[in-house]
């Protein structure tokens, strides 16, 4: 039995890292091999965006021979009742870009995850940008039609696509990172690199010119650390025997 753990940052996948592995999490398109419970566990770093995080789990997918995948993050509150810390797991996923609906098998799997401790079952939007502002995250929610509960990020969509490729079971989980009417504090799409992913340096940069931003991305910074925290605790109870 081999599951795979998979994120866009390695931020996300820190804490499960450091309990399983006793490392950092890899660096993007890599992955790190350990033990629980008697299964055999990847943990991967797909990097950000759709296309790059498409493109490492179907890597991956074709080196490997995988049974499930926990696709794991952060995300941004779409919902009122949603907080920072919040865990969200998918019952289907909508890819803004297309408006098209991909829904996760009804699995043992799915069942597990949904029934462990603290978590809420809701929807999944794609976005092909990051969503800053809390009023394009209003909008957005207006595409989740009958959902009570839903989540934005950027890769759900494109790792449900592989998986459904693959024939591969998928669970994904979002812990909310920023209610929904809440500003992140700084455009994080204007800072990506061609590949999709957000330069730190150039987040730095934009930093020391508004240095009203720093508290906020501390902040920022603290619960993305706490949602790795979350996200291992929920791995590990999905997985046990």
């Amino acid at each position: 039995m081999t599951v795979a753990v998979v994120a866009a940052m390695a931020e996300e996948l820190a804490s499960l890292s450091w309990r399983l592995a006793g490392k950092r999490p890899p660096q993007p398109g890599r992955w790190i091999e350990c033990e629980t419970g008697g299964r055999e566990m990847l943990l991967a770093t797909t990097g950000e965006g759709a296309s790059q995080s498409s493109a490492a789990l179907r890597a991956l997918s074709s080196a490997r021979s995988l049974d499930v995948v926990l696709g794991v993050g952060v995300g941004g509150g779409l919902s009122p009742e949603l907080e920072a810390g919040d865990l969200v797991i998918a019952e289907r996923v909508i890819d803004a870009a297309t408006g098209a609906e991909l829904t996760s098998e009804p699995t043992g799997w799915l069942t597990k995850g949904l029934r462990a401790r603290s978590v809420q079952a809701g929807a999944v939007v794609s976005s092909p940008a990051i969503v800053w502002r809390a009023e394009a995250k209003r909008r957005l929610a207006d595409l989740v039609v009958g959902a009570a509960t839903a989540v934005v990020d950027l890769e759900s969509a494109g790792w449900m696509a592989i998986c459904a490729e693959a024939g591969l079971p998928v669970v994904i989980a979002r812990c909310v990172c920023d209610p929904v009417d809440e500003d992140l504090p700084l455009d994080f799409e204007a800072l990506r690199n061609p590949s999709g992913t957000v330069d730190r340096r150039r987040v730095v940069m934009a930093a020391l010119v508004r240095p009203g931003v720093w508290i906020p991305l501390r902040r920022l910074e603290r619960r993305v650390r706490a949602g790795s925290e979350r996200i291992a605790d929920w791995v590990l109870e999905v997985v046990a025997p």
